[in-house]
């Protein structure tokens, strides 16, 4: 059945191809071309001009050469342990404001973040005099104030 579905499509393709197209020559018809004469001037002088061998290309770099990486020690904004009067006023909104021009204007900032965030937990030292022993933890909203100082 496939076979001669195919060979019913294949014969007739073969046969229309194999035609051949009558062509007709005839000198007693008369055509009409458009055509015109012209003349070129002859060359006599041939001017070559000197190449050169350096072009100056005006660009903008796409991409800084330079990055700028700024860095800080231990970073403590304070902390909330044993209670919040160790704390800045203010939730420490303005802490970093006396530094905020040497902090801006790189590529990269980053810090040594001394301690923990947490509003409350942790484990704290064991020792005799509570004023002396000391968590390393600062409280959540202190993140805040670290990426408005601009630290990645």
């Amino acid at each position: 059945m496939r076979l001669s579905k195919f060979l019913l499509f294949v014969i007739p393709l073969f046969y229309f191809s194999c035609k051949t197209q009558k062509i007709s020559t005839s000198s007693s018809e008369k055509t009409q071309v458009d055509s015109l004469i012209v003349e070129l001037p002859k060359i006599d002088t041939v001017i070559i001009e000197e190449v050169q061998d350096s072009v100056e290309i005006f660009a903008h770099r796409l991409l800084k050469d330079t990055i700028i990486i700024t860095a800080v020690g231990d970073m403590m904004l304070g902390t909330n342990y044993p209670n919040d009067s160790y704390l800045p006023p203010n939730e420490g909104k303005n802490q970093l404001a006396q530094i905020d021009s040497l902090l801006a204007g790189g590529d990269i900032l980053f810090g040594n973040l001394e301690g923990v965030i947490l509003n409350e937990g942790g484990i704290h030292k064991n020792c005799n005099n509570p004023k002396t022993c000391y968590i390393f933890r600062s409280p959540e909203y202190m993140l805040t104030r670290i990426k408005e100082a601009g630290f990645n």
